[in-house]
C-alpha cells in the first residue's frame, strides 16, 4: 500500500511543480505576445496565446507520465521502506486543489453552453435548407449568429439576421461559423478559460485573432470576401437583444466588445476584394506538425535509461 501511495503522491507533486514552473514561463511569454509583439499578425498572436495557455498543462502531464512515473516504476522497489512525508502530502494536496478548480471551470462552461443551446432550441425552428451542422432560427434575437456545443455543434441565427441578409450573405455568415466548428474554437475557448491564471491577459487577443482566422478559413472554402464583409456590417447594425452566459463556450459572428476589431476584419476583407487576391493558406496544420515532432523528440529523450535514472535520484531528494 505504501508503494502505491508513494507513487500517487509523487506524481501529483511532480504535476504541481512542473505546472508551476512552466506556468511562470508561459505567463511571461503570453505577456510578451500581448504587450510587445503587436507587429505580428493578430491570428499568429492568437495561436501564440493559445500555445502559452495550454503549455503548462501539456508540459506537466508530459513530465509526470513520460518521465517521473516511468522512473518511479523502473527504479523504486515494490517493497519500499520509504513513507509519504508531510512535504509530499502538502504538494499533492495543492495539486488536487489546483486541478479541481480547473475541472470545475470546465464543467461549469460545458453546463452553461448546454443550458444556452437547450433554451434556444426550445424557442427556435430548424432551417431545413442547410445541410451538415444543424441551423436554427431564433425569433427576435437581434444580431445573433452563434455556434454552441463542442462535440454536437449547433448554429443559431436570429430571425432579424435572416430577414436582413441576402441568401449569399447568410451563406457567408454560416461559413464563418462552420470555420469555428472545424477549428474546434469552442473547445479551445473552454481550455483557455479553464487554464487562465490571474495574471493572464491574452483572452481578447485570442478572441480577435480567432474571428479573423475564421473569416480567412471561410474564404478558403469558397466564400466571397465581399459577401462576408457585407454580412458583418449588416449584422453589426442589428442590436443584440439576447445574452450568452459569460462562462459558456460559444462562438459568435461578432463577439461583444469587438467594435474596433470588426473594422479591421471588414478592412481586410475589402482589401482582398480590391486586390483580387486570395487569403494565405491557414498555418494551423504546419504548427500541428511542429508540435507533434517536438513532442515525439521530447518523449524519446525523456525515456532514455540515463534520464530516467537521474529523474529517480531527483525523486529521492523530493521524498
Amino acid at each position: 500500500m505504501t508503494y502505491y501511495a508513494l507513487c500517487i503522491t509523487i506524481c501529483l507533486a511532480s504535476l504541481l511543480i512542473a505546472f508551476a514552473i512552466s506556468a511562470a514561463i508561459a505567463a511571461t511569454a503570453e505577456w510578451f505576445v500581448v504587450r510587445a509583439a503587436r507587429t505580428w499578425p493578430v491570428e499568429s498572436r492568437a495561436r501564440a496565446v493559445f500555445s502559452c495557455r495550454i503549455a503548462p498543462l501539456v508540459i506537466s502531464l508530459g513530465v509526470t507520465f513520460a518521465l517521473v512515473l516511468p522512473a518511479f516504476l523502473r527504479w523504486e522497489p515494490l517493497r519500499t521502506g520509504e513513507s509519504v512525508g508531510s512535504r509530499l502530502m502538502w504538494l499533492s494536496g495543492a495539486a488536487l486543489l489546483l486541478f479541481s478548480v480547473a475541472f470545475w471551470r470546465v464543467a461549469r462552461a460545458i453546463y452553461a453552453g448546454y443550458a444556452v443551446a437547450r433554451r434556444w432550441q426550445r424557442e427556435s425552428a430548424r432551417l431545413d435548407n442547410f445541410t451538415g451542422v444543424p441551423v436554427y432560427e431564433l425569433p427576435n434575437a437581434g444580431g445573433l449568429v452563434a455556434t454552441t456545443g463542442i462535440f454536437a455543434s449547433r448554429i443559431f441565427v436570429s430571425s432579424n439576421v435572416t430577414a436582413s441578409l441576402s441568401a449569399a450573405e447568410l451563406d457567408a455568415a454560416l461559413a464563418h461559423e462552420r470555420a469555428h466548428i472545424r477549428s474546434a474554437d469552442n473547445l479551445k475557448q473552454l481550455l483557455l478559460r479553464a487554464l487562465r491564471l490571474p495574471i493572464a491577459a491574452g483572452d481578447r487577443v485570442w478572441s480577435v485573432g480567432t474571428e479573423i482566422s475564421a473569416d480567412l478559413h471561410a474564404l478558403q472554402s469558397g466564400t466571397p470576401a465581399m459577401e462576408l464583409a457585407s454580412a458583418l456590417v449588416k449584422v453589426a447594425r442589428l442590436r443584440n437583444t439576447i445574452r450568452i452566459d459569460a462562462c459558456a463556450a460559444a462562438s459568435c459572428l461578432i463577439p461583444a466588445g469587438q467594435e474596433k476589431a470588426l473594422g479591421e476584419r471588414v478592412r481586410r476583407l475589402t482589401e482582398l476584394v480590391s486586390d483580387d487576391a486570395q487569403p494565405a493558406p491557414p498555418a494551423s496544420r504546419r504548427w500541428t506538425w511542429a508540435y507533434a515532432v517536438a513532442a515525439l523528440a521530447a518523449i524519446a529523450m525523456a525515456t532514455h535509461p540515463a534520464v530516467l535514472h537521474l529523474t529517480h535520484e531527483l525523486i529521492e531528494k523530493l521524498v
